[in-house]
């Protein structure tokens, strides 16, 4: 199934840190801006509707009424985010695999001080 990134608003009644931990299959949370909002990967929206923790699905823009309530910092981190979703998607190559993947040279080891 196919994902895509939105910006959540939680409810007064669950923080970010706790809505990350009982993350499923259905979302991957990416970042957390506590105590209310986090930016999750997600599979089946609708089902993320109907979570309670979650009072707000944002996923391209935002109205002017839940502006209003947002603090200075939450809405820094909304606009960083806006940001993000309006810039071109970037290939890297190599991009979401594991660091020691076939055809790609592991970090460097730690270098030993003595």
């Amino acid at each position: 199934m196919a994902t895509r990134e939105v910006l959540l608003l939680l409810g007064d009644t669950i923080a970010a840190q706790e809505f990350s931990d009982r993350a499923s299959e259905d979302y991957r949370i990416i970042s957390v801006f506590p105590p209310r909002m986090a930016v999750a990967e997600v599979a089946d929206l609708e089902k993320l509707r109907r979570d309670p923790g979650v009072r707000l699905i944002m996923e391209d823009a935002v109205s002017e009424e839940i502006l209003d309530e947002l603090t200075e910092g939450e809405k820094l981190f909304l606009n960083g985010w806006l940001l993000k979703q309006a810039a071109p998607e970037k290939n890297r190559a190599g991009d979401r695999l594991p660091w020691d993947a076939s055809g790609f040279t592991p970090p460097d080891p730690p270098i030993d001080p003595m």
